[in-house]
């Protein structure tokens, strides 16, 4: 059996955690923020494609995560945040 390589997975997990931020939306008014630790490449067009697929974007905030989480996650992690406006 072959085992996908790491671009592979990376490139499906990014685009689930899309795909889970722009449901997380449904059509309201949101602030999204993607985080990263590290240097990455994808973490402007991740944001870039966010604000493509979400219509209703208030604000897009770009955000480096801290060295606590870092410690956690490795580097080249990436989250996306998705709030409502309005509460």
């Amino acid at each position: 059996m072959k085992r996908p390589n790491d671009t592979t997975n990376s490139r499906r997990a990014i685009s689930k955690m899309t795909d889970l931020a722009v449901a997380a939306a449904a059509g309201r008014q949101v602030d999204i923020a993607v985080t990263r630790f590290g240097s990455d490449e994808r973490f402007a067009e991740l944001s870039a494609d966010l604000v493509k697929r979400i219509p209703n974007v208030h604000e897009n905030h770009l955000v480096e995560a801290s060295a606590i989480i870092g410690a956690h996650v490795g580097p080249g992690a990436l989250g996306i945040t998705v709030s409502p406006v309005g509460g």
